[in-house]
C-alpha cells in the first residue's frame, strides 16, 4: 500500500494590505495532515465575516474544511468551501460603489490523489450553486465554469477573479475553488481563497512480499477452470498469472480488500508437478501442486 500520504483543506484565507488583514491561519482549516496512520479530520467556522477598511466585505453562513486519508485503500481525499457568499470589492476611491460583487449559495473544492497501476493519480474538482460576479453599477459579468481547468474573469485591471484553479503538486493537486486577486494600482493589494484543499501521495506500488498465491491441485474435474487467487495491493497494478509448465497466462484485478481471484485454464498441462506464479509490479509469489488428470492403467488381481 501507499508509503506516505498528505492532505488539507480550509475554507477561507484573506489576506490584505490595508487595515491590517492577514488570516495567516486560514478559517476552517484542518492543517496539513500527514499519514501514517491514517487521519480523518474536519473543521467548521459559522458566521465569517471579514473587512479590509472599505476594500473588501465578505460574508459566510458557514465555512468547512476536511481531510481523510486511507493507505490501505492508497487514498487520500481533501474538501473544503463556504455556503452562502457574499464578497463585495470597493473602488480605490473609497467611495460605497461596488467594482466586484460574488454571491454563491455554496462553493466548494474537492482533491483526491489514488493509485492507478502503482502510480499515484490525482484528480480535483470544483462545484458552485447560484454563481452571480456583477461589476460596476450592478452589471452582470457572465461566467462559464470549465469543469476540467480553471476560469478566469478580469475586472478592469483591478481584480482577477479564478474559478476552479488547479495547481499540480509533488505528488497530487491543490485545489482552489475560487481565488480573488486584487491590486488597486500597485498600492492596495488583497487575496482571498474560498475553498482550498490539497492532496499528495508519495508512492503506492506494490510492496515486497505483498503478494500471495494458492492454487489446489489440478484434477480432470477442475482443470478447465483451475481457480487462483490470494492477496495483493489495491492499486498497485494488474496481478499477472503464469506457470512452468507455461499456461496461457491470465490477469486479475485487486480489489479494494486486496484480493484477487481468477480461473486458469490448465488442459494442455501433462500430468506431474507445476508451478503457479502471481507477480504484481516487481513483487511476486509462487506455489507448486500437481497435476494428475489422465486415467491410470488398469489394475489386474489373479484368484489362484
Amino acid at each position: 500500500s501507499a508509503t506516505a500520504g498528505s492532505g488539507q483543506g480550509y475554507g477561507l484565507q484573506v489576506n490584505a494590505s490595508v487595515a491590517g488583514v492577514n488570516l495567516g491561519v486560514p478559517l476552517a482549516d484542518t492543517t496539513l495532515q500527514t499519514a501514517p496512520p491514517n487521519f480523518n479530520e474536519s473543521r467548521s467556522v459559522l458566521g465569517a465575516h471579514v473587512t479590509a477598511g472599505a476594500l473588501l466585505d465578505l460574508n459566510a453562513a458557514v465555512v468547512n474544511g476536511a481531510t481523510q486519508s486511507n493507505l490501505s485503500l492508497n487514498t487520500v481525499n481533501s474538501a473544503a468551501g463556504v455556503t452562502g457568499l457574499n464578497l463585495g470589492l470597493v473602488n480605490a476611491n473609497i467611495i460605497p460603489l461596488s467594482l466586484l460583487k460574488v454571491t454563491a449559495d455554496a462553493i466548494n473544492s474537492n482533491a483526491q490523489v489514488i493509485c492507478s497501476g502503482g502510480t499515484p493519480a490525482a484528480t480535483g474538482s470544483t462545484t458552485i450553486t447560484n454563481l452571480k460576479v456583477t461589476g460596476p453599477l450592478g452589471v452582470n459579468i457572465p461566467v462559464s465554469i470549465n469543469p476540467t481547468g480553471p476560469t478566469v474573469v478580469d475586472v478592469l485591471g483591478v481584480a482577477k477573479l479564478t474559478i476552479n484553479e488547479q495547481t499540480p503538486i509533488p505528488g497530487g493537486l491543490a485545489v482552489n475553488a475560487l481565488h480573488l486577486e486584487i491590486n488597486v494600482l500597485n498600492l492596495i493589494t488583497a487575496a482571498v481563497v474560498i475553498g482550498h484543499s490539497q492532496v499528495s501521495m508519495a508512492d503506492c506500488a506494490a510492496a515486497n512480499g505483498s503478494v500471495t498465491i494458492s492454487v489446489p491441485n489440478i484434477s480432470a474435474a477442475n482443470q478447465g477452470a483451475e481457480p487462483v487467487q490470494g492477496l495483493c495491493t489495491y492499486g498497485g497494478g494488474i496481478v499477472t498469472i503464469t506457470s512452468a509448465p507455461a499456461i496461457t497466462p491470465v490477469t486479475a484485478t485487486c480489489t479494494s480488500a486486496g484480493t484477487y481471484s481468477v480461473n486458469a485454464n490448465a488442459t494442455s498441462l501433462a500430468n506431474g508437478n507445476v508451478t503457479f506464479t502471481a507477480t504484481q509490479d516487481t513483487a511476486t509469489a509462487s506455489t507448486t501442486v500437481t497435476t494428475a488428470t489422465a486415467a491410470g492403467l488398469p489394475v489386474g488381481t489373479v484368484n489362484t
